[in-house]
This record gives C-alpha cells, structure tokens and sequence, in this order.
C-alpha cells in the first residue's frame, strides 16, 4: 500500500523506492466455483471461509466474490494464489469440498490470469461501488442478512478480501492506510450499460449497504471511493486522519491538491 495511493489523490510526493527482491518463479493458483447455493448453504461456507480466512499460512491469499444465479440461488466463488507448496493450500481449501486443482503459474502469469480474460484493457461502463471492513467475523445473522439482500436485489457482486499476513505486519499507524488489522474488507458493486437502470442499480446497492450497516464496522476502503459516505474522512483514515490534516495544512495550506474527498485541512 504505497503512500499515494492510500491518500488516494490528496498529496504524496514519491522521490526514491527501494525495493526487497524475492525470488518466486512460480505460484499456485486457485479459482473454485461452487455450484449454485441456497442463501443458507452460502451463508454456511462464508462463515467457514472467513473463520478460515484468519488462521490461513501466511503463504495463501484469498477472496470470496458472492453474486445471484440466474435461478434465484447464490453463486460463490473462491479464488487467490499461494507461494507455498501445493500439498498445503490443497489441505487449506479442504473447507471448500471441490475437486479443483490448484494450477502452477509464473507470477506475471499469474497477474494476468487474474487481469480476466481481456488483460488490461477494461471496458468502461457505468459503475458504483460501496465498501466496508469486518473486525470480526459476521454473526450468522449479518450472513444471512448479506445472502439474502444479494438473492432479493441481484445484480451486485461483493468481493471480501481477506487481510492479515504481510498487510497486518506494520502498525495501523506505520503508513497511510489504517486498516491492517481488519479481518477482511468487503467491497459492494454493481455495473451496467443503460442509463435507464441507473437509479434502479444505485437504490439496489444502497439498501444492501443499509441493511449490512448493525453487522460491520463502518469504515471504508479509500480506493473505492463513495460519494454517500457522510463521514468519509473517519471512515478512510481512522485514527491516522488528525496526523494527516496537520500534514495537508504543513505542505499544501492553500489546498492545490484537492479532489472531492481529499484529506481536508485543519
């Protein structure tokens, strides 16, 4: 999490980077796809994913993308990599009762796997996108309450992303961003192509942000910017954000660098 981006736009000047090589000539990869789930069932294999999640080897990352079926059940899909042995994460994603095999890839091989199908080049269309962090694993209560808002709005994907490992190793304070100690972060989306279904597509992603609110912690992931947020200062910088003004107000007092949601000043 370098420090411009975890100011998102606001200020950070990067004049040097050293860099600590380690040599990884190859990963292993792993994208599982369960089959169509009951909202309980799904409900059921997140609180395994997410109580695995924080004991996982340092060596695997995961996320867990959650979306409806075109019946009407919920789809989940498990995905990451690990640059341990395949023997491990097998036995790690025994939770997950799929057959499918982990698949060796360069690293850069690996990047552009995930990248999708198109690589990098992303089609712009219209897009709105919502975050939140879990500190602890969501009761059964707030499970079912996210199944069952995705089978009843459709058309939104959540991707929770797990944290811990390296991303826990500095102190929430160390650097800019301030959720290292989070279990995983959720990020809530939804994309279309007509102008029509906007306000339609917005509604849906709002009450599931709304109806999520006695289950999480309120913070959000600075990168998914979110104009809806009435406190987004607090809830992208917590703690970090009084040193951050003090900074803005040092450097930048006529506010140059500015956008929408930039770290304000004092």
């Amino acid at each position: 999490m370098g420090l411009v981006n975890s100011f998102r736009g606001s200020f950070g000047v990067a004049t040097r980077y050293r860099f600590r090589l380690l040599k990884l000539p190859s990963v292993w990869t792993f994208n599982i796809r369960l089959p169509p789930l009951t909202v309980a069932r799904a409900a059921a294999i997140m609180k395994e994913w997410q109580a695995w999640a924080s004991r996982a080897p340092q060596t695997i990352d995961s996320n867990l993308v959650i979306t409806k079926h075109s019946n009407g059940a919920i789809d989940l899909r498990c995905a990451g990599q690990s640059i341990g042995t395949k023997q491990e994460l097998q036995h790690e994603l025994k939770f997950l009762s799929s057959s499918a095999s982990p698949v060796q890839r360069s690293f850069i091989n690996a990047i552009n796997y995930f990248a999708g199908p198109d690589g990098w080049t992303y089609a712009s269309a219209p897009m709105k996108g919502k975050s939140d962090y879990a500190t602890s694993p969501l009761t059964d209560v707030g499970l079912s309450t996210l199944m069952n808002e995705i089978s009843r709005q459709g058309d939104i994907y959540v991707i929770c992303d797990s944290y811990g490992g390296a991303i826990a190793t500095p102190s929430p304070d160390a650097t800019a961003f301030a959720h290292r100690s989070e279990l995983f972060c959720l990020q809530y989306g939804s994309t279309w192509t007509k102008s029509s279904d906007t306000n339609q597509r917005l509604k849906d992603l709002r009450d599931l942000y709304a109806a999520m609110r006695p289950y999480v912690s309120g913070q959000a992931y600075v990168n998914y910017c979110d104009l809806d947020l009435p406190n987004w200062p607090d809830a992208y910088w917590g703690p970090n954000l009084s040193r951050f003004k003090r900074i803005k107000s040092s450097f930048d007092p006529d506010n140059v660098f500015r956008h929408t949601q930039s770290v304000p000043l004092t």
